[in-house]
């Protein structure tokens, strides 16, 4: 027996993860098609890129919870708020604090500052997909002087 070859558990369960990731990035299709809120612009600018960091550094610091409905045995698309950074949401968790959050009002996810829901964007990154690990997408929004700050037009 060859012991550098994946098992038929690992091989499963990095399928499971690809098409997880196939999954998340249809959901963020579909989400662009629908509101025009997610688009991609190429790699992460530098506000996304502190983003990105965050959710890290929280993570490496356990500072995060995981949703009950997530589970590593069985990978599906994961979601990062960053207006409620403390849990690692399923899809349909991920859409019910996003809808408490936009009961609330809008600011910045990156200066806080409070804009009206014009002038503000909401935006996705779909991190790059760990060999069986289900992808994760940081989700925020950004008011026009950040999109700016990260070389994007509002």
């Amino acid at each position: 027996m060859d012991h550098d070859q994946p098992g038929p558990a690992d091989t499963a369960l990095r399928d499971q993860a690809a098409a997880a990731d196939a999954e998340a990035a249809a959901i963020a299709r579909a989400a662009a098609a629908a509101t025009g809120a997610h688009r991609d612009t190429g790699p992460p600018g530098p506000v996304e890129q502190a983003f990105i960091g965050l959710m890290i550094g929280r993570a490496r610091r356990r500072e995060i919870t995981i949703c009950p409905h997530l589970s590593p045995a069985a990978p599906q698309p994961e979601y990062w708020q960053a207006w409620a950074p403390g849990e690692v949401r399923c899809a349909s968790c991920a859409e019910r604090a996003y809808r408490q959050m936009r009961a609330t009002g809008a600011s910045c996810d990156h200066c806080a500052a409070a804009v009206s829901g014009a002038w503000i964007t909401e935006r996705a990154i779909q991190m790059p997909p760990v060999p069986g690990q289900a992808p994760v997408t940081v989700c925020f929004r950004l008011c026009a002087d950040c999109q700016a700050a990260n070389g994007q037009s509002a």
